[in-house]
């Protein structure tokens, strides 16, 4: 591995997205991750958790309460009074059905009966069938005073709990009645009844609410008696899931602490007394929580977030939590493990380079910035010492540019020679010509674009090397290659129409030579195109690529899928190379374990041999020329131990012998990658500007601090 000079860019601080609510399929292992901007992000997390799709939010429009699958088909209410049901191939709301009276705070579906029941804002239950076609009006059931906060089934579909400002109340939905009503004490300092925020209805009849004094309530759904309570947390108890067995429960809430309770059929252990141990009612021993079905027993704490916790899903004993701090965690036991996905984690890179000219294109929500990178200072010796080195320039901001009514930008490019850039909104495409050579950028929109493009959603955009081809990929429609010299269409490829592929498109790269197109779509469909004729496919994996690269010199494919392991595909042979064989059967375990996707993929610039695997928490180096070490065999740290914030027993050398092994830990990386044959460019966002730019959350009192 040569020397290189990197950049580190910190200066790029996105806007953090808080996350309101997640609903999981579990059949298909999808998580809906809905979020403050009103975007919905489709999570895969059969294998490591990676963003499979997005639907752009409208924030005029579309507010996102709460979520819910039935089998593939996602749902959504809103203030809007609307529950809304999505397109997965066309990534846009698909019908739209109108629910009684007001904002539509919480959703709930029995899958067995195809029954959707909705609350809403004046105390009505909308139940709808669920159709093929849609959904059908079946009923409304008794109003009740006050707003609809949560609602959920029994597993039987004759019964359904909802929770107010002030009850409990277990309906017949046959009847359209309330069987109990079953009211709160006065739990907080002025007097009120609290909220009930959270509900679950058990198999055996065991109701577990949670409610805005802090309080988790154990009620008989059959006398509509409540068993037992307990003070988990000092604030709001807002999210509550169940393990799929309904033998583990997980709340959370604005005391952002996960607790856990663990049923038992039989008499557990007393429980000493203690700041970790739970406060129970009066009259009630300490030996459990007393339900229906047996006794909960507290287990342990888990501090997942920073902020407010406002919703919690469990999938394959892996518990999913989202919230304030914008961040989704991923939690199990055993081994104990923890780890954050950060809103950086998109689909397509929020980052480009202008590698010709030393600048850099970063995207935001709404609008791109343009910065120039700074120049070093010439280096005094032939060869310069490592670490920081003083600067000639600094990074200047060149160019902001807005899109059309703040609308969200989906993806955009810049060529590497600066003189295009180009993006995507949610409706339309916008080219434009750069000329950086006067005083001030001069930006020129061009306005006569091929209909294809302007009459189609664009998910990718890619420029060729030489900055002489703009590739789009449109949503379920063609590859359309524009030729920049003239703006005129060179034509179109469409791996739908010939069945090339069959879901959303996922990645677009065009070779150094123009001659490869390559593109993948979230059913593991790798295509090949060769001068605009359908060249190779690569055989179909089980899982989903999470990133995909053309080497510029060899001219090979190398595809990284969602479960980290390594394809190497020779487009001239069209075959596997020996590298890749040879690492099929002998992918390092620790390698294969990793939690976090890899979201980027570049190669070495004076050693063709290196490649760059990029993620959100590190960089790893494959020297293809070296041998693979034993499957079992730790993975080597490059570099010394000293201030790397690795693991006490991992491995630090200052020189790999073996082909794979990590080279720095990064926070939040969202672009790693060549500028030249001496200098590269890492771009991160720091940790801390997410919380600066959200609002204040709860902090409890702590013992000799201020």
């Amino acid at each position: 591995m040569g020397t290189y000079g990197v950049h580190n860019i910190k200066f790029y601080n996105p806007e953090p997205k808080s996350i309101s609510c997640i609903a999981c399929e579990p059949k298909s292992s999808r998580l809906a991750v809905a979020r403050a901007d009103h975007s919905i992000e489709i999570w895969d997390v059969s294998e490591t958790p990676h963003v499979d799709r997005v639907f752009v939010g409208d924030a005029q429009s579309n507010s996102i309460e709460c979520l819910t699958w039935f089998n593939d088909r996602l749902f959504s209410g809103g203030v809007q009074g609307f529950i809304h049901e999505y397109d997965m191939r066309r990534l846009k709301i698909k019908a739209s059905t109108a629910v009684t009276s007001g904002t539509c705070w919480c959703l709930a579906v029995h899958k067995k009966k195809r029954l959707l029941a909705a609350g809403t804002e004046q105390g009505h239950i909308n139940l709808f069938q669920i159709s093929d076609e849609g959904l059908l009006y079946e009923k409304l059931l008794d109003r009740q005073q006050g707003r609809i906060l949560c609602t959920a089934w029994h597993s039987s579909g004759d019964l359904l709990v909802t929770g107010c400002t002030s009850a409990v109340r277990i309906w017949d939905i046959h009847k359209g009645h309330a069987l109990h009503k079953m009211t709160l004490d006065k739990t907080n300092r002025f007097g009120k009844r609290s909220a009930v925020w959270c509900v679950s209805f058990l198999a055996d009849y065991t109701i577990i609410t949670g409610d805005a004094g802090g309080f988790l309530r154990f009620w008989d759904g059959k006398s509509g008696v409540q068993r037992s309570e307990v003070k988990t947390h000092k604030r709001d108890i807002l999210a509550m899931t169940l393990s799929e067995d309904e033998n583990l429960l997980y709340c959370a809430g604005v005391d952002p602490t996960v607790v856990c309770f663990q049923r038992t059929r039989k008499a557990p252990l007393t429980l000493k007394s203690g700041p970790d141990h739970s406060i129970l009612n009066k009259g009630q021993q300490q030996s459990g929580l007393e339900s229906s079905g047996g006794l909960w027993v507290r287990s342990v704490n888990r501090l997942l977030h920073e902020g407010d916790v406002k919703s919690l899903s469990v999938h394959g004993g892996k518990l999913y939590a989202g919230g304030l701090d914008s961040y989704l965690s991923l939690s199990y036991y055993p081994p104990k493990t923890l780890v954050k996905y950060p809103c950086t984690l998109a689909q397509t890179t929020p980052v480009s380079v202008a590698k010709d000219i030393h600048h850099l294109l970063l995207q935001y929500a709404a609008h791109l910035e343009l910065w120039s990178l700074g120049a070093p200072q010439p280096p005094t010796t032939a060869a310069p010492a490592p670490g920081l080195q003083p600067l000639a320039s600094l990074p200047q901001l060149v160019l902001r540019l807005s899109s059309r009514n703040n609308v969200p930008i989906r993806t955009s490019v810049v060529s590497n020679d600066g003189k295009w850039v180009a993006y995507a909104a949610e409706n339309y495409v916008r080219l434009h010509t750069l000329d950086l050579d006067g005083d001030k950028p001069h930006l020129s929109r061009v306005k006569s674009l091929p209909g294809q493009l302007t009459d189609s959603v664009a998910t990718h955009l890619v420029i060729s090397a030489d900055s002489s081809v703009l590739v789009t990929a449109c949503l379920n429609g063609p590859l359309v290659v524009l030729d920049l010299a003239t703006l005129q269409l060179k034509y179109t490829m469409d791996p739908y129409k010939s069945n090339l592929m069959s879901d959303v498109i996922s990645h677009v790269q065009i070779s150094e030579c123009k001659q490869y197109i390559v593109c993948a779509d979230r059913k593991s469909h790798v295509v090949v195109w060769k001068h605009e004729q359908h060249h190779a496919s690569l055989p179909r994996y089980r899982k989903p690529p999470t990133a995909l690269a053309i080497h510029p010199a060899l001219t090979s494919l190398l595809v990284v899928y969602s479960d980290h392991r390594i394809l190497e595909f020779d487009l001239v042979r069209k075959a596997f190379t020996p590298f890749s064989r040879k690492l099929e059967s002998n992918h390092p375990k620790e390698w294969l374990s990793r939690q976090v996707p890899v979201m980027g993929i570049d190669f070495d610039a004076q050693d063709s041999s290196l490649i760059y695997l990029i993620d959100d928490s590190a960089l790893c180096v494959i020297n293809k020329n070296k041998s693979l070490a034993h499957a079992d065999a730790k993975i080597p740290r490059l570099g010394p131990k000293s201030g790397s914030g690795d693991s006490s027993n991992s491995t630090h050398v200052m020189e790999s012998k073996v082909a794979f092994h990590f080279v720095r830990r990064n926070k939040h990386t969202v672009y790693f990658g060549s500028l030249n044959n001496r200098e590269m460019v890492s771009v991160q966002v720091n940790p801390l500007s997410f919380m600066e730019k959200l609002p204040p959350t709860w902090s409890k009192k702590q013992y000799g601090v201020s």
